[in-house]
């Protein structure tokens, strides 16, 4: 842009014929020279405020990102202890089955004690009867 500059003013300044002419051609290309830096300057602004605005929109990403994350984790957590609860209570509930399937064959068994020594009683009186009646 300086070398754009400079040659305009040149330019300007060779055209120039009387002092008058040249100093207003010098005065405009000053006022060109300061537009341009000011432009420039206004470049280099925007360019600031554009990196800034991009850095805390990826910084908000980042952080949306990690949020997102975490949920994902503890949804995770959440599903496995859930799981791990069910597969629990589904253990008791498998183990108070045969808990209350051995009592139940535990009082079968004894109840068939029971009719097998009253029947070994009876068979005993019937065998010690006919050995009285045999005498």
């Amino acid at each position: 842009m300086k070398r754009l500059a400079i040659a305009l003013l040149a330019s300007t300044l060779v055209i120039a014929c009387s002092d008058e002419q040249q100093e207003e051609a010098k005065s405009e290309t000053k006022e060109a020279v300061e537009s341009m830096k000011e432009a420039g300057a206004d470049a280099v602004e925007a360019t600031k405020e554009a990196a800034a605005t991009a850095a805390d929109k990826t910084k908000e990403m980042a952080s949306d990102a990690a949020d997102a994350t975490a949920e994902a984790a503890e949804d995770v957590k959440d599903a496995t202890v859930d799981a791990y609860d069910a597969s629990k209570e589904e253990a008791q509930e498998m183990l108070d089955d045969a808990e209350q399937s051995l009592d139940e064959a535990k009082a079968e068994s004894e109840e068939a004690l029971s009719e097998a020594e009253q029947e070994l009683e009876e068979a005993k009186k019937k065998v010690e009867e006919e050995a009285e009646g045999d005498q």
